[in-house]
């Protein structure tokens, strides 16, 4: 199986002391002076919705590492776009009636995460 990014936000806001040498942070100064698209703000929180659909044009089937370079469940990322990550992540390749992506991802700020993962309990 091959094994790919998707950043459907960069940036973050550093929130405690694991945050000092974050390793986001380092890469996301790097990107920008190589003018990958996404980071001309530096490490601001960003959304970048048009990522969501580069996994759906996917062929093969693919692990994904999901939002290595921001805070998924920052506190100023709505909801519903954390939600349409999760849908994203769950959704079938077009054609195939299993799941053909699997999505892995790093959790910051885990009393958020815990709190919104409540919230997709009841979410359709």
């Amino acid at each position: 199986m091959d094994r790919a990014d998707v950043e459907p936000s960069v940036g973050c806001t550093k929130i405690s002391p694991g945050c000092k040498n974050c390793y986001a942070e380092t890469m996301a100064k790097r990107l920008r002076g190589i003018g990958v698209r996404g980071y001309e703000n530096g490490f601001r929180l960003q959304l970048m919705p048009e990522r969501l659909a580069e996994p759906l044009e996917r062929r093969k089937p693919t692990v994904y590492f999901v939002n290595s370079m921001s805070g998924l469940f920052h506190e100023k990322v709505p909801f519903e776009y954390i939600a349409q990550v999760f849908e994203m992540m769950r959704r079938p390749m077009s054609g195939l009636a299993y799941p053909s992506r699997t999505g892995s991802m790093a959790f910051r700020g885990s009393m958020c995460c815990e709190a919104l993962m409540g919230r997709f309990a009841s979410y359709r």
